[in-house]
């Protein structure tokens, strides 16, 4: 991991007031969500990132279908969730869909199963992320799972962060590193023109 992931993940680890930071992104993204979206594919946070667990149990609530990611062999796939319980903890103990099947193997649940988003205004993917830019930038973890699976499956993007992950300088990306359609911190709602 790079010296600026550690430093942005230290900082984000470091930050107080919490709790009322969440309260207003949760604000920002139901004031923010488009009413034609009926597909949510959102990360389930952990450690220090901005957690999602009350963004899901709204968007339950509201009747929009909830997708949340699964690592498989070092990459993303989304499955529905009905209700929170269908999640536990996975990847490094992330939460992640239970999706085991009594005498099916992996490979075929994933095919009945698995739910891909479509370039379409119904669908919104909401990513996690380590620093972010004024221009749409992203830096995820390192293993470039999220920027992988853009590139097969597009969709409009939205990350949610602390305004502290927001960097002033333009991020260094790579030609695969896939920028968002939208940032919410605890401060604003950035919408970008994604290329």
């Amino acid at each position: 991991m790079g010296l600026l992931r550690k430093l942005m993940i230290e900082l984000r680890n470091r930050l107080e007031e919490k709790d009322e930071r969440n309260r207003k992104i949760n604000e920002s993204f139901f004031e923010f969500l488009p009413e034609e979206v009926t597909k949510v594919f959102i990360y389930a946070g952990v450690g220090s990132e901005v957690p999602t667990n009350e963004i899901r149990e709204e968007l339950l609530r509201r009747g929009i279908s909830v997708c949340c990611p699964k690592v498989i062999d070092g990459n993303i796939q989304f499955f529905q969730i009905r209700e929170m319980s269908d999640l536990a903890p996975g990847y490094h103990n992330i939460p992640e869909p239970r999706i085991e099947e009594e005498g099916k193997d992996l490979e075929t649940v994933i095919s009945e199963k698995a739910v891909f988003p479509t370039d379409s205004s119904d669908c919104l993917m909401v990513m996690p992320g380590v620093a972010f830019d004024r221009e749409g930038g992203r830096f995820g973890y390192g293993a470039g799972m999220y920027d992988r699976y853009l590139m097969a499956h597009p969709c409009r993007t939205l990350a949610l962060a602390y305004e502290i992950q927001v960097r002033e300088k333009p991020l260094e990306l790579k030609e695969t590193d896939v920028r968002m359609n939208a940032l919410i911190t605890e401060k604003e709602v950035r919408i970008f023109d994604r290329p």
